[in-house]
């Protein structure tokens, strides 16, 4: 079936997927017509029984049909697209990300008994789906940012929402009494985790909190491990305060948005143990501040391991949430600090620990039979922790060293930047007695570094994901999604990928990732008479593991650039898969060259294509390569409406470090009215891009 995606030139289903294997996605990689693009929500959230004006800052805002919340209980409504004003306007082209922004205003209602918590905003034009942006519904009162030199808040608590512009400092002054443990907790990354067009990618708030005699008493500038600050400061005296908020850089633009809550509200900074064991109830101490008790009996949800978000409630107010780890294996204490235990431990198991002394570390016994594979890796920074932990295994009758690790980088995590979790994984030839020591990497210590060590059998096992999130397919065309593997416990056998949810109209065959591969891609494909409406796809992975066949879903993702280069793969709720109309033209190469083409970093290579179009179709076409090419700039070609032949420039990048390769894919996009169109040209040349001596990789 896959010849019906392509002429009939196109090669083999292999090699089909060895091509797409070799294409590197970025955001939406085939989202060619101009579905709209959410750069910020102001404000983003609101209190939950009210009913107020929110704008985004949306590309490609033209002929909108709708919005959505994610969740029950909030609804919105289209209002107004209206241009920026002059000085956001230049402020924005100043970024290529930004030009041509505008401004929609949305008209919020939030029922009395909407779930606290983030939620999604999808915008829908005619030509797709956006992407989703963060909105986040709050039970305090709200009040928008104005922009004055001091702002006068009313009674706490209060959730403030503002935005830093160009070298902005917003300040707000409130009463605290004597005694209070006033927090503030700002929302900046947590609104926009990743921003592709700065550095370090994502806005870098700072707090400052002055006493009534103008002296400063409190400065943050993050929490933990995140970005976002916090401020927990017990007041001495009675009196007026000023906090004051600004960009650690003094940058600004208008997708700096921020929500602080602020007041005598309760605040989570960690939990011990952090997580559960399945079916069994856990004594969760709980630290913070303004909390209504120091720990809660726990009992999980679920049946098999995941993470769970934690709240605890004060009265009316709530805690922000924190992750906890829910696993099957037994839970125990770290057995010994600063010295080998006697006891030997049993394993499969989790065992909870903290560094509260300098330079203090934990020790595990356990016996390992031979032709045993064990997997030993900590959970701290996945799970929101402070703790940089090590791990070093140990032979227990020579204690020499058989293994260590600091880091271990962790993709399933796509919000963290700085993966420094540990793992170990090694084979046991012969029966061995070993042991484990878990230690901070830095030498910090406190009793908020805690942490979870975990010892297993390595057992084989995958994750699969699917981006992008917001697709687009024509109508007699297909759209191709890419499927991404992550591989555990030695895992390398072949994964089948089906689609189901499709409504009539629409079609999938199954798409296979070859034995110890990690990518592929499975095609939708839309009949000449699928129906022009929106649908949620949704993907099942099936391989036989450890002799067994086993089914999970394959999660939706979003992939996400930060600072013009890395790329992250975050989960999302679903697909939002949109329908084009049939495209009335084809473009078809001329000639495909036998050998790669050759490109030394930063060249080019010219090749003729063919325009075919239908009666009466004589719109320009544009001609440009799927966006992510691996070594690859995207370059667009236009075609006059009398044009049938023309040459097409394909260019390199400059800072390639390795070889990259692959087959080009070429795009047609046009437009007609009210209509977009878009249509791939068969598998065409394959490339090979080779760095310059100066930027190749030195390992």
């Amino acid at each position: 079936m896959a010849e019906n995606f392509f002429s009939k030139s196109v090669p083999s289903r292999l090699a089909l997927a060895l091509f797409f294997a070799s294409v590197f996605f970025l955001g939406s990689p085939v989202s060619f017509a101009r579905a709209p693009t959410i750069m910020f929500a102001y404000p983003a959230g609101g209190q939950r029984g009210s009913s107020f004006k929110m704008e985004l800052g949306v590309l490609d805002a033209y002929a909108l049909s709708g919005i959505s919340i994610s969740g029950g209980g909030v609804g919105a409504k289209l209002g107004k697209v209206k241009e920026l004003s002059a000085e956001r306007k230049k402020a924005a082209a100043a970024r290529d990300e930004a030009k041509g922004m505008k401004m929609v205003e949305v008209f919020v209602e939030i029922s009395g008994d909407a779930e606290i918590g983030m939620r999604d905003i999808r915008l829908t034009n005619r030509d797709g789906t956006s992407n989703r942006f963060r909105f986040f519904v709050g039970e305090i009162p709200e009040v928008m940012e104005k922009k004055a030199s001091l702002q006068v808040l009313p009674n706490l608590p209060v959730c403030v929402n503002g935005q830093i512009l160009e070298a902005d400092k917003d300040r707000y002054e409130f009463s605290l009494p004597q005694g209070a443990v006033f927090v503030a907790e700002l929302y900046g990354r947590a609104i926009k985790p990743y921003i592709a067009d700065a550095v370090p990618g994502w806005f870098q708030p700072v707090m400052s909190l002055y006493d009534d005699k103008g002296k400063e008493v409190v400065y943050v500038d993050d929490y933990g491990i995140s970005p976002d600050p916090v401020i927990i400061y017990k007041v001495p005296r009675s009196g007026k305060y000023v906090l004051e908020v600004r960009d650690a850089m003094f940058r600004g633009r208008d997708d700096f948005v921020y929500r602080i809550r602020m007041g005598e509200i309760p605040f989570i900074s960690y939990v011990y143990p952090m997580g559960a064991a399945i079916g069994s109830k856990t004594s969760l101490g709980i630290y913070g501040a303004n909390l209504p008790s120091s720990g809660v009996s726990y009992s999980s949800s679920g049946n098999f391991p995941h993470l769970e978000e934690f709240r605890m409630k004060n009265g009316r107010l709530y805690s922000n949430p924190i992750v906890l780890d829910i696993d099957e294996k037994p839970e125990f204490e770290i057995p010994s600090y600063g010295e080998v235990p006697d006891v030997v431990s049993e394993y499969p198991a989790v065992f909870n620990g903290k560094f509260s002394k300098a330079r203090e570390a934990g020790f595990v016994k356990f016996f390992v039979k031979a032709s045993s594979t064990v997997v030993m890796e900590t959970f701290a920074r996945r799970l929101g922790g402070v703790a940089d932990t090590k791990l070093t295994l140990y032979d227990a009758k020579t204690m020499r060293v058989l293994a260590s690790n600091d880091d271990y980088d962790d993709p399933s995590f796509g919000l963290i930047t700085h993966n420094s979790d540990s793992r170990i994984i090694r084979k046991f030839d012969k029966d061995s007695e070993c042991v484990l020591k878990v230690e901070e990497a830095q030498r910090h210590f406190g009793d908020e570094y805690v942490f979870r060590l975990k010892i297993s059998e390595n057992k084989p096992d995958f994750t699969v994901r699917i981006s992008p999130d917001n697709p687009q397919v024509g109508c007699d065309s297909f759209t191709p999604l890419k499927v991404s593997v992550m591989r555990m416990g030695g895992f390398d056998g072949q994964i089948e990928i089906s689609a189901s949810n499709l409504p009539k109209g629409f079609s999938a065959e199954k798409c296979v990732v070859e034995k110890g591969k990690n990518d592929a891609i499975i095609c939708v494909k839309a009949s000449s008479d699928a129906p022009r409406e929106s649908f949620n796809p949704e993907f099942e992975a099936t391989a036989v593991v450890g002799g067994k066949k086993v089914s999970k879903p394959a999660q939706a993702s979003e992939e996400l650039m930060q600072a013009f280069y890395y790329t992250h793969t975050v989960p999302v709720g679903q697909i939002s898969m949109s329908v084009l109309p049939r495209a009335p033209f084809k473009i078809e190469w001329c000639e495909i060259p036998d050998e790669p083409l050759s490109f030394a970093a930063g060249n080019s290579h010219e090749l003729e294509m063919r325009v075919v179009r239908e009666d009466g179709f004589d719109k320009p076409i544009n001609i440009s390569l799927l966006r992510g090419l691996p070594g690859m700039q995207s370059k667009t070609t236009r075609v006059k409406p009398d044009e049938e032949k023309i040459m097409v420039k394909f260019q390199s990048t400059q800072n390639v470090s390795s070889i990259a390769e692959g087959y080009l894919i070429v795009v047609g996009t046009a437009r007609d009215g009210n209509n977009s169109y878009q249509t791939v040209a068969p598998l065409g040349a394959k490339y090979r891009v080779y760095p310059r001596p100066s930027n190749i990789k030195k390992r």
